[in-house]
Parts: structure tokens; C-alpha cells; sequence
């Protein structure tokens, strides 16, 4: 059967292994919309629906082979109706759309995928979110609040309260700062006692270092994405990375990224709009990073970044 006739068109896309998927008319424009798209299909009855779900079965690089149940309720839709079942990128414009996500056709691997959301942070001049890290340990669990600030010229906050990990004494809460202002690293304590010391130091790297256990990784985490100079562990070395189907998270739809740190699970919940992370669940560390109201546009003041001042 030529390609014309086929009542499905499709692209061709490359899977995680760089092989090419797809049937041989894989090329074959849309006849409506005029577009070459991943698994861009025109379903006009229950027997085309059936079609679009084998193949996104045998086809789709990321799940193996196996229907994920939002794929299933998108075909479910398209059962019995006429219109179109596009993959992701929709095309503007394209009339009926039922907008079925599939997850980065325009990404050869999830690798390059976590490499394209590391580009964009680097590539960030200002940058502004709040979240909490959720700390579950066998003595019990607690959580580490904190606020991050990107200003111009490479100036950078963290300020993070770090509960007592001993639960009978977790309502003392120090808040610790790590940052740089105009080229100078610091690190801050400021103690339940009311007592604060700042320790000037002369690595970013190392003044970075120092907070990442005590604030739950989280300060290395996002120092790490948006600094060339932060070494250690960071995401570009997620092994066996693999895009999952999308989940919500804080009402936000987010691709998902499996991966393993050495030998504990990793996984990634990253913006679908966006490509900003919002959640990391570790289980080296048993930990949930979640970050919220994250504004890449808003610019702190720039006294804001100032060393602060120590106290007796």
C-alpha cells in the first residue's frame, strides 16, 4: 500500500538508540494539516483508532512498547469521531486537535534531553524560586525550607532553615546562608541562640560544598545548573536515563526522567511549558526536592546578595 493510502501518516523519529522508527511511509505528510509530525494521524472511526494504538505501541521509543494509560484515554477519545491525533509540538493552526502528547520526538534520548534543560539554566541571567526538601530519615522525617536568587554579573543566594535532625529537638531551626556577591563566596549561620558567623571563602565551589549536605543537596542542585564552576555529582551524569509519561506537579505537567546516581533511583519532574525543574526524588538521599514560584524574569535588588553580618 503506498503511502497516499494509508488512513495514518507518520515521521520518522530516532529512538533512545539513535536507530530510526517507523513504518516506510514514515515521511508522509498529513493531508489535512499539511505537516510532517510525530504520530500525526487522522482517526475517523473506531478501526483508525485501533491502528494509531498499535503503532504507538510498537513505535514508541520510550515506553518500550507498552501503552501508557493517559495514551490510552487520548485514543479512547479519538474513537468514533474525526480528527486528529497529533504528537507533541502541535502544529498552530492545525484545526481539531486533540493535542496527545507524546513525549520529545524532537529529542534523539532522554540524554540529550537532560542536556538541553542544563543548557537552558547555564544560559539564565536572573533566576528566583522557593521550595523545601522533605528529609525522610528512619529517626523521622523533617524538611528543610529555602529561597534561591540569580542576580546579575554571577551574583548568588541560598538561604535555607535547617530543622535540629534530633526530633525532640527539631523546633530549633538555623538558617544558613551560602551566596556570592561581586565575586565574593560566603557562608552564613545564624543559630537558634541568636548567634550568627560568616565565614568568607575564597572557592565558590567550596563554599558550595559546605552547604550541600546540611541544606538536603539542594544547594548544590541548583548551584550546579547554573554555574559552570560548581563541581561534584550533577545531572549531566545521570546514568540510564528514561523520559516516563507526564505527572503534575504543584498543578504544573511535567515530563518525567528516571536515571540512577551510582545505584539509587533518581527521577526528574520537568515543566512540559517551560523545561524548569520542579521536583527530584533521590533515593540516595530519601529525599523530595520540590521548587516552586519559580521566576526566570524577576531581578533582585542588588543589595539583596550583600554579605551579611555577623552577630555575637
Amino acid at each position: 500500500m503506498q503511502g497516499k493510502d494509508l488512513p495514518l501518516c507518520y515521521t520518522r523519529w530516532q529512538c533512545q538508540y539513535g536507530q530510526a522508527c517507523g513504518p516506510a511511509s514514515a515521511a508522509t505528510p498529513c493531508s489535512r494539516c499539511r505537516r510532517v509530525q510525530p504520530l500525526c494521524a487522522h482517526v475517523g472511526s473506531t478501526a483508525h483508532a485501533e491502528k494509531l494504538k498499535r503503532s504507538v505501541s510498537a513505535f514508541s521509543p520510550f515506553f518500550g512498547g507498552r501503552l501508557q494509560p493517559w495514551q490510552r484515554a487520548r485514543i479512547g477519545q479519538a474513537q468514533g469521531r474525526t480528527g486528529y491525533v497529533l504528537g507533541p509540538h502541535i502544529p498552530a493552526g492545525c484545526p481539531g486537535s486533540l493535542n496527545v502528547r507524546l513525549p520529545m520526538a524532537s529529542y534523539s534520548s532522554a540524554k540529550e534531553f537532560v542536556s538541553a534543560v542544563i543548557a537552558q539554566y547555564r544560559a539564565m541571567k536572573n533566576y528566583t524560586d522557593t521550595g523545601y526538601v522533605q528529609v525522610r530519615l528512619q529517626a523521622g522525617h523533617y524538611v528543610i525550607y529555602f529561597q534561591t536568587a540569580l542576580g546579575e554579573g554571577g551574583d548568588f543566594r541560598f538561604t535555607f532553615d535547617r530543622p535540629h535532625p534530633y526530633r525532640p529537638l527539631r523546633h530549633k531551626v538555623t538558617r544558613q546562608v551560602v551566596g556570592r556577591c561581586r565575586g565574593k563566596s560566603y557562608l552564613s549561620s545564624n543559630s537558634p541562640d541568636g548567634s550568627s558567623s560568616v565565614e568568607l571563602i575564597d572557592d565558590f565551589d567550596m563554599a558550595i560544598a559546605g552547604a550541600t549536605g546540611i541544606s538536603g543537596g539542594a544547594a548544590h542542585t541548583i548551584a550546579s545548573l547554573l554555574f559552570d564552576e560548581v563541581g561534584g555529582w550533577s545531572l549531566a551524569d545521570l546514568t540510564r536515563p528514561r523520559l516516563r509519561s507526564p505527572k503534575k506537579v504543584d498543578g504544573i505537567s511535567c515530563y518525567r526522567v528516571t536515571g540512577l546516581h551510582g545505584r539509587y533511583p533518581v527521577t526528574l519532574f520537568v515543566g512540559i511549558d517551560d523545561l524548569i525543574i520542579r521536583k527530584i526524588s533521590c533515593r540516595r538521599l530519601n529525599s523530595d526536592e520540590v521548587r516552586l514560584d519559580v521566576d526566570t524574569l524577576a531581578t533582585p535588588a542588588p543589595e539583596y546578595f550583600d554579605v551579611p553580618r555577623a552577630e555575637a
